[in-house]
């Protein structure tokens, strides 16, 4: 073998793996929670500055305060780079030639449902991609 593309094409190994699923699905929350933390999002206005840009005149450290709309960019931001961290850890898995566990998909479905009933105009729907991936895999 002369190549890693050939390598995978022989290892039996996924071309996509679940975990760069998770990181695209990271990603694409980061840059929403970006948007919007900016100002930038269509469907989200704010009476002053956006949270993101009042945080930075303000100093960044202990600039989000009790205000919801830094709270909630804040921990949209953040939990985008923890997805982001599970996604990058399953990827490396997937990649030695292991598969994710049947129990890392069903808490994985479990708190993508949560999510959905918690709030059904979300992102949380997208859960479903890297779950049934899980599932088919790990037969």
């Amino acid at each position: 073998m002369n190549s890693v593309a050939e390598s995978r094409a022989t290892s039996g190994l996924p071309r996509i793996t679940v975990g760069q699923v998770l990181l695209a699905i990271a990603a694409v929350h980061s840059l929403v929670g970006m948007l919007g933390g900016l100002g930038l999002h269509p469907n989200i206005r704010f009476g002053g500055a956006p949270p993101l840009t009042a945080m930075w005149r303000e100093g960044v450290v202990a600039s989000v305060g009790a205000d919801p709309w830094r709270v909630s960019v804040t921990w949209f931001l953040l939990w985008g780079v923890a997805f982001g961290l599970v996604g990058l850890l399953a990827h490396q898995i997937e990649r030695t030639g292991l598969l994710l566990s049947r129990s890392f998909g069903a808490a994985l479905g479990a708190l993508c449902l949560v999510g959905v009933l918690l709030m059904p105009e979300s992102g949380f729907w997208l859960g479903i991609v890297p779950v049934a991936l899980i599932f088919r895999r790990a037969r």
